[in-house]
């Protein structure tokens, strides 16, 4: 009903989910801590300037935010994304950069505790209130409250921060470090990836970029409030609330706790003394809703409202979790050593990708929420946040929560070795307690890791020999590592999130020992780094497959963005500095070459690299699968991009989904047809989620490549439920001699009873050996409510059908998919308000065929 009284109601299931989830965080928004009552909260947000630490001009800043985008937006640099222009603007990372705000305070306010809280500084600077030094930030992930009643006055108060290049103190600090690093970054606590990766630009800036507040209490507060859920054998859950208060005096104050939906209402009358204490309130709930993730049950959540009261003030937090119990079982076993995940007591085959920021600057919640909502609707549920960026924002955690997709944890640590000194371990102990704090009531969270392949650089990448260490100085090194990674941030999650499993390292081996398959999560590069075929992914399957990838082109309208420069350059150098990773154009073509015949046009090479990821990728995962329970989990690299950029993503910077995020659909469902080894000995798995047995008919089809039916078979077969299971013999042996690898195909139908489950073709031979012909694709076109539906067919096979529509960034039902022969596909999408004669002028239908038959 909303949706039509605003007009609304063409919007596609995609967009109602992304609107849907804007609506959640904005109810969320308005009943956080930052709407209480009290304590009283002043947004220093607006009104900023900032300047060039040695000119006197000031230009109007934008806070939450960062020096580039201010300088962009007053016009004194071209986007950093655009062409080259990230190579002409590395003279921002060196100056000091100075930013400032008025604000004006009441002798009222003067008289109660006063705080000034930065949720974010950006990293190296000096903070100054009234010409005072408060304090120096020096921890891109930490927040910095500072009482400030002995600095600020009645009337006009000035706050001045100074940033002063991170590169610069890097290189002060690492020539008098104890050891060198492999890389200096790591002496910031300062977002790795913005001094450039294999995937992103090197943009080292600076800035206020998470918000900022004063915060005015008077006697005590609120300070933190951690939900702890426990399932009970009974099928109840126990659900416990610690309250954290901050008091400067002594007095009596009430606590209560309500959680309307379930009609609970619990009161407690408490005596604050001086200092932090911690306050516990514990309740049972009958037969609850328990959290569960994307494709095993509804992510249910319930709300509870903390209030706590004086005579005179009112603090109430409200604050969602769920009930759930998620757990990591990693143990020795015959092969080697688990890695699975139990939740609520049930095995789940994890099925999601990495994550990296959804644009390099700016926190985008759209983009968020468009990355989020693409991971469920591709059917996974999880996500691992990498460790060389950022912790993410609470909406981003609140939104996880929402769609059922678990959170990989990684903190921020990323192939690089760190100093051990007692400042920098201090530092990295304050980082993880506020994070772990700050994120640990949401139920999505499912595991922490240390790091991100800093064990494995240890051990495989070279570095003692490149740098010349010392015996001694490998010894302060390792203890160094020692210290972080299984001493301070374990410690941390055992004191503040003791029932979630916490991981020293991914991958726990490298991918060049055959261990790394038999033990624990691996990363495994053979693909591509490695140079070897995509064939390679069925023998290389781990218990867990926590990183592997292929880079393919965004979809080619959005290649203008890379450059301004018309007709499109693939060769310029402007359009190849979107391109980060050394050797990717070369290695794209080399396995290009390997399956299909390399087109001459751009447009055609851009999309056949679209397939050609996708069917890489398609080994990939479904061997992962297959593996199961061998295999409990497959997350690849990457789900997005931070920038306009060809890389390992599934969905580019613009939120299009690259042909491998549809393979990635079809390879997540949760029933699934796969065949193993197609081009020589090809067999037929079928993958289940669901956990209850089945029996089945499986029919065989083998078709000609012009429609004909030249054979078929139908196999009764049983499914356990829950896992893999081989189904079929060699195909050969149905079909004896009557299978041409290049001109014929099978078609799998699952059924029960006359009802389809699922089903799937299978190829015998690579994409450039098969005798594709030119043939007419029929289409028609009807509105249905807000979606259009388009009906395709044609009379000969077509590979790899690719929609799209110009100048409209559309989700389809399917996209690059075989037509097959005489059967009518019908594919969806919101035709979000375009008219029927619209579509028909602006469809672009793209294929392999018409590529190999220009």
């Amino acid at each position: 009903m909303l949706l039509r009284i605003f007009g609304l109601k063409h919007l596609s299931m995609f967009h109602k989910l992304v609107l849907f989830c804007v609506v959640l965080l904005i109810f969320n928004s308005s009943c956080s801590n930052t709407k209480s009552e009290y304590p009283l909260r002043m947004d220093l947000s607006e009104g900023w300037e900032f300047s060039d630490f040695q000119k006197d001009s000031w230009l109007k800043a934008t806070v939450p935010g960062c020096v580039h985008l201010d300088l962009y937006n007053n016009q004194m640099i071209p986007h950093p994304y655009s062409g080259n222009n990230e190579n002409a603007l590395q003279w921002i990372s060196s100056h000091n950069w100075e930013y400032q705000k008025s604000f004006f305070l009441d002798e009222s306010s003067l008289s109660r505790n006063m705080e000034i809280v930065f949720e974010g500084l950006d990293t190296h600077a000096n903070v100054y209130l009234n010409d005072s030094l408060i304090f120096k930030a020096d921890n891109m992930f930490r927040q910095w409250r500072i009482r400030v009643n002995s600095f600020a006055h009645p009337g006009e108060n000035v706050l001045r921060i100074l940033f002063k290049p991170a590169h610069i103190y890097d290189s002060i600090t690492a020539s008098t470090s104890a050891y060198k690093l492999p890389d200096k970054r790591g002496f910031s606590r300062k977002a790795p990836y913005q001094y450039g990766w294999d995937w992103g630009p090197r943009l080292v800036g600076c800035g206020i970029w998470r918000p900022v507040y004063l915060e005015i209490f008077d006697d005590w507060k609120i300070e933190n409030i951690r939900v702890q859920s426990s399932l009970l054998p009974s099928g109840d859950a126990m659900v416990i609330f610690d309250v954290s208060t901050h008091s400067v005096t002594t007095l009596e104050v009430s606590l209560n706790l309500e959680i309307s939906d379930l009609n609970i209402h619990l009161q407690k009358n408490l005596k604050l003394s001086d200092g932090f204490q911690q306050h516990r309130l514990e309740i049972s709930i009958e037969k609850p809703r328990l959290w569960w993730p994307n494709g095993m049950g509804e992510a249910n959540l319930y709300q509870s409202i903390i209030e706590v009261s004086d005579k005179s003030h009112r603090q109430r937090i409200i604050t969602e979790f769920g009930i759930c119990d998620i757990r990591l079982i990693n143990k020795p076993d015959s092969i080697g050593e688990s890695f699975y995940f139990l939740v609520n007591d049930k095995a789940v085959f994890v099925k999601g990708a990495n994550y990296i920021p959804s644009d390099f600057f700016s926190h985008d919640l759209y983009k968020i929420r468009q990355n989020l909502v693409s991971a469920k609707l591709a059917g996974m549920n999880m996500l691992r946040v990498w460790g060389g960026a950022y912790y993410e924002q609470d909406e981003f955690y609140r939104l996880a929560d929402s769609l059922g997709i678990m959170i990989w944890q990684d903190f921020m640590f990323a192939c690089n070795m760190y100093p051990g000194d007692e400042a920098f371990l201090k530092n990295v102990r304050q980082e993880a307690i506020e994070n772990v704090k700050r994120i640990r009531n949401h139920p999505c969270i499912a595991l922490w890791c240390g790091n991100n392949e800093v064990d494995e650089g240890w051990k495989n990448w070279g570095w003692q020999k490149q740098l010349s260490y010392t015996k001694g100085e490998e010894k302060l090194i390792e203890r160094a590592y020692d210290d972080i990674f299984n001493n301070i941030l374990p410690g941390v999650i055992k004191d503040l999130d003791s029932k979630r499993s916490y991981w020293s390292s991914s991958p726990s081996i490298g991918w060049g020992h055959p261990e790394s398959l038999k033990s624990g999560d691996s990363h495994y590069w053979g693909v591509w780094w490695g140079e070897q075929a995509f064939e390679v992914y069925n023998q290389k399957v781990g218990r867990f497959m926590s990183e592997y990838g292929f880079q393919g082109f965004p979809v080619y309208d959005f290649l203008g963005s890379f450059d301004s420069a018309k007709p499109l350059d693939l060769s310029s150098t402007s359009f190849k500095n979107h391109q980060k990773h050394s050797r990717g154009f070369e290695l794209i073509r080399k396995y290009m070459e390997s399956d299909f015949d390399v087109p001459a046009k751009n447009q055609d090479y851009v999309f056949v690299s679209g397939i050609l990821q996708a069917e890489g990728m398609r080994i990939a995962l479904e061997a992962h699968r297959r593996a199961m329970p061998y295999c409990m989990g497959t997350l690849y690299w990457q789900l997005n991009d931070c920038w306009p950029v060809i890389s390992w993503s599934s969905i580019d910077y613009a939120g299009n989904w690259k042909p491998f995020h549809y393979q990635a659909k079809r390879s997540f469902k949760p029933t699934l047809l796969s065949v193993e080894n197609p081009y020589n000995s090809p067999v037929v798995y079928l993958i289940r989620d669901d956990e209850n047995a089945l029996e089945a008919s499986l029919e065989l089809k083998l078709i000609d490549f012009n429609g004909n039916l030249i054979e078929s078979h139908i196999i009764g077969i049983t499914h356990k439920g829950f896992g893999s299971e081989k189904i079929t013999n060699n195909l050969h042996t149905y079909f004896r001699n009557k299978i041409k690898s290049n001109d014929s195909f099978v078609k799998m139908i699952l059924k029960k009873g006359d009802k389809q489950i699922c089903s799937s073709v299978t190829f015998f031979a690579r994409p450039k050996e098969l005798n594709l012909s030119k043939s007419e694709i029929h289409s028609s076109f009807k509105i249905v409510g807000d979606s259009c539906i388009i009906n395709l067919s044609s009379h000969k096979l077509i590979r790899f059908v690719g929609l799209s529509i110009t100048n409209a960034s559309l989700i389809f039902s399917d996209n690059y998919f075989d037509l097959i022969p005489n059967e009518t596909r019908y594919i969806s999408f919101a035709h979000q308000g375009m008219k029927l004669d619209e579509i028909r002028r602006d469809l672009k239908i793209n294929h392999l065929n018409q590529i190999v038959n220009p």
